[in-house]
């Protein structure tokens, strides 16, 4: 994969990514701002600033006609917030290149804030806010973050609250924006079927704002403390299913041994062929669904396994995954196992040739443009998945058997009525310690 490498006048750096198997162009801003950079006061803000840019710019001043324009040319515009990332990107045809970045860059760059572009937010926000309640899963990984990542930025809703969301002015608003968006913290991506040189001269006629390295300096980064304990939760909510969340920290995405710890999610629980979904829906017949995943920041990261079931099934399918992960070892991993894993990934990594998609949605474990902009480091795609053709059994295990036991573990619970927290207890304490 053609890989590409410059810098703009005012600092800005610029990845390029040659795929010609792909029809159409993505242009991608990420700034390495999320929710981890807020203060309490601000919990919310980088998703609300998300929502904000691009009301109101020097180019546009109705959101609406923008939109309408670009739909007529073909373009789409998005963006999301995470922890550690807020991405403003539009996918276009390549006739139409020099339009979608002159949009993107007046959007970050040329947003005029008012006020009732933030009261419209604050009232889209409190609505998302509320539908959110009504969704089990995200209402049980909310209470698993606030488990694992006790006292830490890292702990609550890249949504924020309402208290925090009803109480952002101009003022909070512009302040986040000078601290947070400056250009030493930016990356932009450009991928699909267009050359290095034309990406240059498109890039190189757009008058970007000066790098403001000095505000960054003016304001404490938020601490990530470390959790004291493990710890069970349960929410009540009048539903069918019960939903639960069985997750351990401890992994970073600057980890060295990262893709090792991906194979033993996916080993465990990713997929149809995988230990949980064999033992406990197909064999056992426990759960409707279940599936494991690797969620990584800076600061920590969670290796969780989701699963739906009854209540009168929840003990018993906690007490199946407990039996499972203290059998994980060199025995359990048979040749087949590890070549499914590997499999899997190599294929996931290959679709980043035909999906310029691939590379700014997706699992930020795997994804490296978000793994550069974090770490700093450049990730070569052959390399990488030469490293997880050469991952013995060993450097999987290695990964992750130092965290997931008893003192990385949490459990969250949704469902109608409370399940004995004593009857978990004493399943969470046959886990490795």
């Amino acid at each position: 994969m053609e890989q590409n490498r410059f810098t703009l006048q005012n600092g800005l750096k610029v990845i390029h990514y040659f795929l010609p198997a792909t029809k159409s162009v993505i242009i991608s801003l990420m700034i390495k701002t999320g929710s981890f950079n807020e203060q309490r006061s601000e919990y919310g803000m980088a998703h609300f600033m998300e929502h904000t840019l691009g009301e109101s710019t020097v180019q546009f001043s109705d959101e609406g006609n923008k939109q309408i324009m670009l739909e007529s040319h073909g373009i789409i515009e998005n963006a999301w917030t995470s922890k550690n990332i807020t991405n403003y990107y539009l996918k276009t045809p390549i006739v139409h290149f020099s339009l979608a970045c002159k949009v993107l860059f007046d959007r970050v760059f040329s947003t005029i804030f008012k006020e009732e572009s933030i009261q419209k937010q604050k009232a889209i926000i409190l609505e998302e806010l509320k539908m959110r309640k009504d969704n089990p899963v995200i209402m049980a990984w909310n209470n698993l973050s606030q488990q694992l990542f006790q006292d830490s930025n890292l702990s609550h809703l890249t949504i924020g609250t309402s208290e925090t969301v009803e109480n952002f002015t101009l003022d909070t608003l512009t302040h986040f924006y000078e601290r947070n968006y400056s250009i030493d913290k930016m990356l932009l991506w450009v991928g699909g079927n267009i050359d290095a040189e034309t990406v240059k001269k498109v890039l190189q006629k757009l008058s970007i704002p000066l790098s403001n390295k000095d505000v960054n300096k003016k304001i404490d980064t938020p601490v990530y403390r470390k959790r004291k304990k493990e710890s069970i939760s349960f929410q009540e909510m009048d539903i069918q299913n019960y939903y639960v969340l069985v997750g351990f920290n401890g992994f970073l995405i600057q980890q060295k041994n990262l893709l090792e710890s991906v194979l033993a999610a996916t080993i465990l629980g990713s997929g149809r062929g995988s230990i949980l979904y064999n033992t406990l829906r197909v064999k056992l017949s426990l759960v409707s669904d279940i599936g494991t995943e690797l969620e990584c920041y800076l600061q920590d990261g969670i290796l969780y396994t989701l699963f739906a079931t009854n209540k009168e099934k929840v003990l018993k399918a906690l007490s199946a995954i407990v039996d499972e992960i203290n059998k994980f070892d060199t025995k359990r991993l048979t040749p087949d196992m590890l070549k499914r894993s590997k499999n899997m990934i190599r294929s996931y990594l290959l679709k980043h040739e035909e999906s310029a998609e691939q590379f700014i949605e997706g699992s930020s474990s795997l994804n490296f443009v978000q793994r550069e902009l974090l770490t700093g480091k450049v990730f070569n795609f052959d390399e990488e998945v030469e490293k997880i053709k050469k991952s013995t059994k060993k450097d999987i295990l290695k990964s992750v058997l130092n965290k997931i036991n008893q003192s990385h573990a949490g459990i969250s619970i949704v469902g109608k009525d409370k399940i004995s927290f004593d009857s978990i207890a004493e399943i969470l304490q046959r886990l490795h310690k």
